[in-house]
């Protein structure tokens, strides 16, 4: 570990050394400098440890678009992409990597004081003290990590003027330089991402000040899967982007002074891999998934390196759902999957689904389509009916060819993109926990017309910590 100076010239960043030997961080070039605005110095309160991250209490259910540009949107082409994998899923138990309970020590982060910072544990809490000019990061140093696709949640109290957030692939390069992708928050309600390479700071993701309310204790959601990345404050959508690394490394918390000194007090931490499933079938293979031919006579297969529903003329609409084992619901995260329909169908994508197993019926649920007509649209179900959440108009897509569709819920927010293009997003509350999987549905009962659902790839993502 290393303590790093950030000069109010452009002069490159002075280490500091310390008394103990940490496992690393900072970095000998300048840090990002479009960081929060000094804000005064304010009396600490004693922290409150949450062992247990809990949903956001929000407000009664309002089902608002919110609007175009309001927050940083998906990057086009930056979205996550399902790979070539058939390995089965896992549970969400498997998938933790480290939990740190704050209250109970430092567990495997370092701690350790100079003449400008600190890293202590205090009032039950991973606290990082950092003057004015200096900056911090901090990763565990046994076991150290080495994850590539993760999802790093803390919950940190700010108290003072600074920036303080968390790091993911973090690594020490053969030069001694680091390299990281960093995302936080700042005393005056910003909020940004950058990317680290090689001590050199890239900005790739910025919140004007004043964007969010700071709250006494905010949680703080950074996920990572292939070059793409999402942030979250507080279980609501800040932004997502495009890095340039696609390495393996070691995750953590960070902090930063900005016009005086910053108190970053972690009250926990979690790592996990966010991966339900990422699946192509170009191996011929439909694992996790299942084919065969239902009770309706819906038939499917793996044709050509896709997941094939062909479904018969029915004397009504019939959906049918599909999602990986073990059944794993969760509130936050992203589906995304290549889909097409021909024929008088639709295709599309649920999450937060509720099932009456004992009537075998949905309770609830969100639900994104493609429809036939070339329209794309978000509805939700809910005591027996649907309500139509976002749509856009006919003719917006080619049904025929493949289209990649993402869905993605946080807290409140949904939103569905469409080949790189939001169709829209919308605040609603109404549902916070489910299932998530793929759908495909009939709306003819022409005995001459069938109708079939394509898909070439699929990805899910559990985001809750």
């Amino acid at each position: 570990m290393s303590w790093r100076f950030r000069a109010p010239s452009t002069a490159a960043l002075v280490a500091i050394c310390l008394a103990m030997t940490f496992a690393s961080c900072g970095g000998s070039s300048p840090a990002p400098t479009a960081q929060p605005s000094p804000a005064p110095t304010s009396t600490a309160r004693p922290a409150v440890v949450t062992s247990v991250p809990r949903p956001v209490a929000t407000r009664p259910p309002t089902s608002v678009p919110i609007p175009t540009g309001a927050t940083p949107g998906p990057t086009p082409g930056g979205s996550p992409t399902a790979v070539p994998s058939g390995s089965p899923t896992t549970t969400a138990e498997d998938r933790q990597v480290l939990y740190v309970d704050f209250s109970n020590g430092p567990g495997p982060f370092p701690t350790n004081t100079s003449d400008n910072s600190s890293l202590a544990i205090a009032v039950a809490s991973y606290m990082a003290s950092v003057n004015d000019g200096y900056w911090v990061s901090a990763v565990p140093q046994s076991p150290t990590l080495d994850l590539q696709d993760g999802v790093v949640h803390t919950e940190v109290q700010l108290t003072g003027s600074g920036f303080a957030g968390v790091i993911g692939r973090h690594v020490v390069n053969n030069d001694s330089s680091e390299s990281f992708l960093l995302c936080g928050i700042g005393d005056d309600g910003s909020a940004s991402c950058w990317e680290c390479v090689a001590d050199h700071f890239t900005k790739v993701l910025a919140v004007d000040p004043g964007a969010f309310t700071l709250r006494d204790i905010n949680l703080l959601t950074m996920t990572i899967v292939d070059t793409w990345f999402a942030f979250d404050i507080n279980q609501q959508m800040v932004g997502e982007g495009s890095m340039t690394r696609d390495e393996s490394g070691n995750w953590g918390v960070y902090a930063e002074g900005e016009g005086g000194q910053i108190v970053a007090a972690f009250q926990w931490l979690s790592v996990k891999d966010p991966v339900v499933v990422s699946k192509n079938f170009d191996d011929g293979s439909a694992d996790p998934f299942t084919v065969g031919t239902n009770s309706y006579g819906i038939t499917t297969s793996i044709e050509d390196g896709q997941f094939v529903a062909t479904m018969p003329s029915l004397d009504e609409r019939m959906r049918s759902t599909f999602n990986p084992p073990p059944e794993q619901p969760f509130g936050n995260g992203l589906i995304e999957a290549r889909v097409s329909i021909d024929g008088n169908g639709s295709v599309g994508l649920f999450a937060r689904w509720e099932l009456d197993a004992a009537a075998n019926s949905a309770v609830s649920s969100y639900a994104c389509y493609l429809h036939f007509d070339g329209s794309g649209s978000c509805s939700r179900y809910e005591s027996g009916n649907w309500t139509v959440l976002i749509t856009s108009a006919p003719g917006t897509f080619v049904p025929t060819e493949m289209n990649t569709m993402t869905m993605r819920v946080t807290g409140t927010r949904l939103e569905l993109v469409i080949n790189g293009k939001s169709v829209g997003t919308i605040d609603d509350d109404a549902l916070i926990y489910g299932k998530w999987g793929m759908f495909y549905v009939t709306h003819s009962d022409d005995p001459a017309e069938n109708a079939v659902a394509r898909f070439d790839s699929i990805l899910i993502l559990d985001m809750d910590p």
